[in-house]
């Protein structure tokens, strides 16, 4: 019974000793390389959130999940990788957003992962709250549309080791934009890569696509307008009526043909303007002209 004991508390021992964070695997600091093999993550994210809360600066805030799935193939289902795992000594591709603000520092409370099977299938989720801008062309306001992007990659690993892509279904749309200036018209994805001093690096991003709501500007400030534009018209016409003249005008325009002699003893011919070509509009310019 004593050798049985001592026995187990030196596998306990050997196992704390081998589960413990500070004694790192050196193979796990890094990707899996080989001579044609690259690491290959691919991304999905699930967006439950989404609201743009300034639409002056045209600042938006998202939340969602970002979840990463590649393949390790030292791996798999045995003692030393649920040892590793445990210890947290799994490599990680570390994708974090590249533009905008991440007020979520994802911890053991944030992070779920899933896995690893016979192959060494790796899942990892991860929550992110993403505050970032979007364009802010306002040339066509109020139909301009505005672009927003969240931007995933990594600073660590190089093309060369590690590559991006999307899944068949990239993004995952869990509720609607609510706003009373925009509409969500469209949600897409695309990869990219980043170059930099330090190398070239893949990228994700996704890229949001907004539509102003232009009827209320066209209720709020096109019916005010053209009612202007009427009360200046009839103003401008009642104002004209008042004239002493205004009647002779109308007569004029009216008769030409029937009164002939009248408009030319009126209108008599001059070199400028002759009697018989003394037209309405020639009256209108008249009567406008004598009004001021």
């Amino acid at each position: 019974m004593k050798n049985k004991t001592f026995v187990d508390c030196l596998m306990l021992m050997g196992t704390a000793l081998s589960m413990k964070s500070g004694l790192k695997l050196p193979e796990m600091d890094r990707p899996l390389l080989e001579d044609v093999f690259t690491t290959l993550v691919n991304l999905s994210v699930t967006i439950e959130e989404f609201k743009v809360y300034d639409t002056k600066n045209m600042l938006f805030v998202v939340d969602g999940l970002l979840t990463q799935r590649w393949i390790d193939q030292r791996l798999g289902a045995n003692v030393r990788t649920r040892k590793m795992a445990i210890a947290g000594q799994v490599w990680k591709p570390i994708i974090i957003n590249l533009n905008g603000y991440n007020k979520i520092t994802n911890k053991d409370d944030t992070v779920f992962w899933r896995g690893f099977g016979e192959e060494g299938n790796v899942l990892l989720s991860e929550k992110f709250n993403i505050e970032s801008t979007c364009t802010t062309d306002f040339h066509e306001f109020p139909f301009d549309r505005q672009v927003c992007q969240i931007k995933f990659g990594t600073y660590r690993f190089p093309v060369e080791e590690v590559i991006i892509e999307w899944e068949n279904i990239g993004i995952y749309l869990l509720s609607q934009m609510r706003s009373n200036e925009f509409h969500l018209i469209n949600v897409s994805t695309y990869t990219d890569i980043d170059i930099r001093v330090s190398g070239n690096f893949s990228a994700a991003v996704v890229q949001l696509t907004l539509q102003r709501k232009s009827i209320h500007y066209l209720i709020c400030t096109g019916i005010p307008c053209m009612t202007v534009i009427i009360l200046n018209y009839i103003s401008l016409w009642f104002s004209v009526v008042a004239l002493p003249y205004h009647a002779g005008d109308n007569f004029l325009c009216g008769s030409k043909s029937t009164n002939k002699p009248a408009i030319e003893e009126i209108a008599p011919n001059t070199p400028m303007v002759p009697g018989d070509n003394f037209t309405c509009p020639n009256a209108l310019h008249l009567d406008l002209t004598i009004g001021q």
